[in-house]
């Protein structure tokens, strides 16, 4: 799977059924700002949008995708835009927000095991991925954009071959005292003892809205990997033996067990 991207492969996505539009409520240099559909903008909205020229209020609607012709319910309260055309502006901003965020410093967090780094091949070995949301503010066309990356799905390499996911949970510390006996919805045993690199892929949806407006998703989801993690398998062996290691250095599991044969 691909690693820092935003595609439009769907894996757990946000909800994605409405469609969007814009209409310029007032506008306060009136018609020669090509907004002959719009209204003067009261002495209120007029000391609202003085952060530019060409200053306008518009207002953003919402309906369902499944509804035709569409329902349009206002959403939130009306925006101050700064373009002579500011439909259009919010038009370019939707078609190039895609391509803007994927190029954010976007971070998956990092990935954690318990144990860590060594674990046993008869173990449950526990992941746990600490992805948070992160905003951007940047400015595009003009206008202040606020983005928001929201993890939502988590797909867990664990390097053996294996994989997990995508699945909506990050997974969860655990007492040390159940390490390795605890099944979690994340964990993993491996079965042969040797060194493994791990790693988790975060899937992020994406958000945006334009100076204070409301917030609108973005199509498609972004998959960022964290960085590849240790984790080194290994087989526990038990015998009886009839002295410690202080009693006697020579004893079974006191020294290379490969080179000593030990007492029983």
């Amino acid at each position: 799977m691909p690693n820092g991207v935003w595609t439009n492969a769907s894996v757990v996505r946000p909800d994605n059924t409405h469609s969007y539009k814009t209409t310029v409520e007032c506008v306060t240099g009136g018609k020669d700002q090509g907004n002959t559909s719009a209204e003067h903008c009261d002495a209120v909205s007029m000391r609202q949008c003085t952060a530019g020229k060409n200053g306008a209020m518009v207002q953003w609607y919402s309906s369902l995708k499944a509804i035709q012709p569409p329902d349009w319910q206002k959403v939130g309260s009306p925006t101050c835009v700064y373009d002579a055309n500011p439909v259009d502006l919010l038009a370019e901003i939707a078609a190039r927000i895609q391509t803007d965020f994927q190029h954010l410093p976007v971070s998956p967090g990092t990935a954690t095991t318990q144990p860590s780094p060594f674990t046993l091949n008869s173990w449950q070995t526990n992941f746990i991925s600490n992805a948070a949301p992160q905003q951007f503010n940047i400015t595009l066309l003009g206008q202040r954009v606020r983005i928001t990356a929201t993890p939502l799905s988590y797909t867990y390499i664990y390097g053996d071959g294996h994989s997990l996911g995508p699945i909506s949970t990050p997974g969860q510390s655990i007492p040390q005292a159940q390490w390795g006996q605890l099944q979690t919805a994340t964990s993993h045993r491996y079965e042969q003892t040797k060194d493994y690199t791990a790693r988790i892929i975060v899937h992020f949806a994406g958000t945006y809205s334009v100076n204070d407006g409301p917030t609108t998703p973005i199509p498609g989801q972004g998959n960022f990997s964290t960085a590849e993690i240790p984790v080194k398998v290994w087989l526990i062996k038990k015998r009886w033996v009839s002295q410690d290691c202080q009693q006697n250095p020579q004893s079974w599991g006191c020294q290379n067990s490969a080179s000593h044969t030990g007492n029983n």
